[in-house]
């Protein structure tokens, strides 16, 4: 069922393409499980001569799992306590470019730790007509729960995490 999931993620982002999907076993004692996600998509950019991806795109429903994992970033006021359940996510990926583009701008490199237990880093390098890169996020909390405190406490990291993560890489046809 894996391509034919992914056959259908790409269908429903409305591009063409192949791909396949890769799972290793979970593993128990830390319970982590790797996704791998490798697509080739033609036509994939919004405007085949300039413009502004994200550095990590997404497909249909799969996602940046850290944007999607961040939890409420929004500066609301809280009266109650939220989830705030410990976890760590590692996404890694490339994004290729035709020898015809030009990258102007990649986002940058980017790291954060907090006395709330928020851990993140970014490291992207652009090589040519490649950009790599990957970014670990991490909370760690000793309850699962944050207080309304601990909540307005972590907003500034998160919000600066969410904004970097919204950065575009851009490019122009040559």
């Amino acid at each position: 069922m894996r391509e034919a999931t992914l056959a259908r993620w790409l269908n429903e982002s409305g591009v063409r393409g192949a791909g396949k999907m890769q799972f290793s076993p979970l593993q128990t004692d830390r319970q982590w499980q790797d996704l791998r996600i490798t697509a080739d998509v033609r036509d994939f950019l919004p405007d085949p001569e300039a413009g502004a991806i994200p550095a990590n795109p997404t497909v249909g429903s799969v996602g940046v799992y850290i944007l999607s994992n961040l939890g409420n970033v929004s500066p609301d006021k809280r009266q109650h306590a939220l989830a705030c359940t410990p976890h760590a996510i590692r996404e890694e990926f490339t994004l290729r470019f035709a020898d015809d583009f030009h990258i102007l701008r990649a986002p940058g490199s980017m790291k954060i730790s907090t006395p709330e237990g928020i851990r993140f880093e970014q490291m992207l390098e652009t090589k040519g007509q490649q950009i790599t890169g990957w970014r670990d996020y991490a909370q760690d909390r000793a309850t699962h729960t944050c207080s309304p405190q601990e909540h307005a406490a972590r907003q500034p990291a998160l919000s600066k995490i969410w904004r970097h993560l919204r950065s575009s890489v851009l490019f122009t046809r040559n």
